[in-house]
């Protein structure tokens, strides 16, 4: 829910993606919860966005790609 509103509904803070996920997605996520409890579940997902791009990467690696550095941001 997180990449999909970001990439394709073009909302890039977290306030945005649960109010269009609130008024849009409540069928697909019953128990989506308030606010708080999404930030604090997004905070807790770090590692797994960070297993995420390396596999990303390791799929479309760039010529000019540093394997020893990493930088990642949510934004």
């Amino acid at each position: 829910m997180f990449i999909f509103s970001m990439c394709h509904e073009g909302h890039w803070t977290v306030k945005h993606i649960h109010g269009f996920a609130s008024e849009y997605l409540m069928s697909w996520f019953p128990e989506l919860g308030s606010y708080q409890a999404f930030s604090n579940r997004l905070n807790r997902l770090g590692g797994a966005f960070t297993g995420l791009v390396e596999t990303l990467l390791s799929s479309f690696l760039a010529d000019d790609c540093l394997f020893d550095q990493s930088l990642l941001d949510s934004m």
